[in-house]
């Protein structure tokens, strides 16, 4: 199942979460897919566009969604084991201003 971005941040909140393990919701950065496991919804970060990447800490990552934002705590690049999305920071390039999708 594929992430709209632009969809209600609830509706991505709960495509994540009803398909956490399988089949997996996925997203993309720079044609680069990668499972998303492991959310939780979180307050509209004012200004930013949905599927813009806010942060990645080592809580997790942070993506505004329409209306709300949602923390990513677990990704799975094509060809790798889950991951941390600290972990990944280098291998998808992770950083804040990307957007999603």
């Amino acid at each position: 199942m594929i992430i709209d971005w632009a969809q209600p941040a609830q509706q991505v909140y709960n495509l994540i979460r009803g398909t956490d393990p399988r089949p997996g919701a996925t997203t993309e950065i720079d044609g680069q897919p990668f499972k998303v496991f492991d959310s939780r919804l979180l307050p509209a970060q004012e200004g930013k566009a949905p599927g813009e990447i806010v942060e990645v800490t080592p809580e997790g990552m942070l993506v505004a969604a329409n209306g709300g934002a949602i923390l990513i705590r677990g990704i799975q690049p094509r060809g790798f084991p889950k991951m941390a999305p600290q972990e990944a920071l280098e291998l998808l390039n992770l950083r804040p201003g990307t957007k999603l999708g």
